[in-house]
């Protein structure tokens, strides 16, 4: 098995720069912290006009991959009416790197990894 590093998208805000990475232990365990479906419930209504929650939430469990000590308390005064775009838009960015390595490593042999 590969043991690349995993894609980063960067954001800062409120000065703190978070790497975000989709990171699919992260999302299950903010899926048991938060108890909220957030890799099932991904539907094209979420990715054009997600709920703040929904992008409160994926923000952490991308966030929580790089930043361990981070909370969901932590999370919600960081995501504003003025950042929420700029949020979701990282936070599909971070996906969207993990779907594309994952994409990359399945196309080539597994000798050759």
């Amino acid at each position: 098995m590969s043991n690349k590093v995993r894609p980063e998208r960067k954001i800062t805000l409120q000065d703190i720069t978070y790497k975000l990475t989709w990171d699919f232990d992260a999302i299950a365990e903010a899926e048991d912290l938060l108890n909220v479906p957030l890799v099932t419930g991904i539907s094209q209504r979420m990715v054009t006009t997600p709920k703040v929650s929904e992008v409160r939430n994926m923000f952490f469990a991308c966030a929580h991959a790089n930043h361990h000590d981070l909370t969901i308390d932590d999370v919600r005064p960081l995501v504003t009416s003025k950042t929420l775009v700029e949020v979701w838009n990282t936070v599909l960015e971070a996906w969207s790197d993990s779907v594309i390595e994952n994409e990359e490593e399945e196309s080539f042999p597994k000798d050759q990894k």
